[in-house]
């Protein structure tokens, strides 16, 4: 298909108009949201399935996913791109190639504890190796080149979600025990944060996969056709982080194996074209891969240059709709990363299944930057009220690396004492510059069973003050012991606690690669424009409604008798004010 660039320019420039910015800029901007969209799409994906991207290497296929990949992987932290011969008929050519396998999986729950029998569990997997391997052999593998791997969905006493690990070689049995524990924690330490100390191990699902021999396909086809003599076309300018640069043109199918080439550059292919930045190095492997590394470089402007004043810096954000467009994607993404954490670790079905939790970061003063989308909308309003009230006990002068804030009192946090927040502070370079906040009901507080019955809130359970959950990374074991002593589920309730604190270990990492990745030395700015362009947003929906007053009553029965809720909105101009005047005391 032969590409109209004038019309594409025609295009662009009516975005370009708007948006107060040159073509080419803009057009960078169009692919920069689209990259950061399809990372933060992979990372929900790994997350969802318990995979942490910097451990992969980013295959791309498709006619646009090597013009994308450097940039995607670069923004999932991820270190090495691959784009195979053919890439546009790359999931065709992944049949080809696989290797013919079985899996076979059985379900047999195993509490990894001292003294554990592992017979059954060492007969299990016999039985699952003899049939993933006569599966193998009915296909005409050969005995000899049949490859097993062992593997078990395992997790922590009492949570809802599993992740794989990979057992030992050899008979298991108690020798094997330890092993066997030794890499679900490196699996959990590596994907979550550190196992609590004297938490069980379960194992739910036992896993053999039986694989014969990868097939010898020959990619000669692939690498032909393009025609071309010389390995360099000629030269283009791109338009690329930097700017416009002058790169040169590769023809892929003139390439020879060990051929490296250093960014920026362009190759040409007939399904794909594959863009290297100024710190991407390439290399074309035996097999025809192109195999690009690449050093980690500023994905935009740095927003904070040194000397940067707080006016200065939000005038840079303002000024560059697509940069903060991009901004605000990423920390989303974030807050989604800490949200799926929070489903995959916690150990009760409130939390795990109905959901009754958010996620939240903040900047160093517990102004809001961004929250999950699908968090609990009460949260989102509380929780940084909370934080607030936190940083008002612990001001953050006094505060140093490894502490770890909690409350769950009502009338500084979510507005009963079932909700528990966690805040961790997140220093960069020994300053305080953002909050990771996440906050849960907890599957019980102690107390009365019936809440409602309650008199006075001495009744309803374990009143948590702000107190420190962890101070310079030493768990506080008298406030762990006290909970543990006072609510009826210890093991939900604490297990639920160390999710919080995972997700937000999870968030203070993220965010400071976004603060680097970036060049914020701060985050105040950021949150002054967030904070900004969502007011005038709500503003200006206010403004969208006739002015007026407006009146509702809502009725419910929750104590035996009706109870009716009236309410009064007086909306003027982008101002709106809702009086409930007459709703029932406490």
């Amino acid at each position: 298909m032969k590409l109209d660039r004038d019309a594409a320019r025609r295009a662009v420039a009516s975005l370009a108009g708007r948006l107060g910015l040159g073509i080419e800029e803009t057009a960078l901007g169009i692919h920069r949201v689209v990259v950061e969209a399809m990372a933060g799409a992979a990372r929900v994906h790994l997350v969802e399935n318990g995979e942490d991207p910097r451990r992969c290497a980013l295959v791309a296929f498709g006619g646009a996913g090597p013009e994308h990949a450097a940039e995607a992987a670069r923004t999932l932290g991820i270190s090495r791109v691959i784009v195979p011969p053919a890439s546009g008929a790359a999931s065709a050519l992944g049949f080809l190639v696989a290797s013919l396998s079985f899996e076979a999986t059985r379900s047999l729950r195993v509490e990894l504890a001292a003294g554990v029998d592992l017979a059954p569990v060492e007969a299990l997997l016999a039985a699952l190796e003899e049939e993933a391997r006569t599966r193998l052999l009915e296909a005409g593998v050969a005995a000899s080149a049949i490859r097993i791997e062992r593997t078990a969905d395992m997790r922590l006493s009492g949570q809802t979600h599993e992740i794989a690990a990979a057992l030992p070689e050899g008979r298991l049995d108690a020798a094997a025990l330890p092993a066997i524990r030794a890499a679900f924690v490196r699996a959990y330490t590596e994907r979550y944060t550190a196992v609590p100390e004297g938490a069980g191990i379960e194992a739910q699902h036992f896993r053999v996969r039986a694989a014969g021999p990868a097939p010898s396909v020959s990619f000669a086809g692939a690498l032909e056709g393009g025609g071309g003599n010389r390995a360099v076309e000629g030269r283009r300018t791109a338009w690329l982080e930097q700017g416009p640069l002058e790169v040169a043109v590769f023809d892929r199918y003139a390439l020879a194996p060990g051929t490296t080439i250093e960014g920026p550059a362009i190759v040409e292919e007939q399904e794909a074209t594959t863009v290297l930045g100024p710190s991407d190095r390439l290399e074309l492997d035996p097999l025809g891969n192109l195999v690009i590394a690449f050093g980690r470089i500023r994905a935009v402007e740095p927003v904070m240059p040194p000397g940067t004043s707080r006016k200065e810096a939000v005038a840079r954000i303002e000024r560059y709709p697509i940069g903060l467009e991009i901004l605000w994607s990423r920390l989303v993404n974030v807050v989604e990363e800490m949200w799926l954490t929070v489903c995959r670790t916690a150990f009760s079905l409130v939390i795990s299944e109905t959901q009754d939790f958010a996620c939240e970061l903040l900047d160093a003063e517990g102004e809001t930057l961004a929250h999950s989308p699908r968090a609990m909308p009460v949260f989102n309003l509380t929780l940084p009220r909370a934080v607030k009230a936190l940083l008002e006990r612990f001001p953050p002068a006094t505060l140093v690396p490894g502490d770890m804030l909690v409350t769950n009192d009502p009338w500084l946090c979510a507005g009963h004492l079932f909700d528990i927040a966690v805040v961790t502070p997140v220093f960069r370079a020994g300053r305080l510059v953002g909050l990771a906040g996440t906050v849960g009901h907890a599957s019980d507080i102690g107390g009365t069973k019936d809440s409602l019955a309650a008199r006075e809130i001495f009744e309803e359970g374990i009143r948590i003050p702000p107190l420190k959950l962890h101070e310079a990374a030493r768990p506080n074991a008298t406030l762990f012991a006290m909970i543990r002593e006072n609510v009826r589920h210890p093991e939900q309730v604490l297990g639920d606690i160390h999710a919080f604190v995972a997700a937000n270990a999870i968030g203070a990492a993220r965010l400071l690669a976004f603060m680097e990745d970036y060049g914020l030395t701060e985050l105040g700015p950021l949150a002054e424009v967030v904070q900004g362009r969502s007011e005038a947003a709500m503003r200006a929906a206010i403004r969208a409604l006739p002015d007026g007053l407006y009146r509702a009553t809502i009725t419910n029965n929750p104590l035996g008798r009706p109870l009716a809720y009236p309410i009064a909105i007086t909306v003027a101009g982008d101002r709106i004010t809702i009086d409930l005047e007459g709703a029932p005391p406490q």
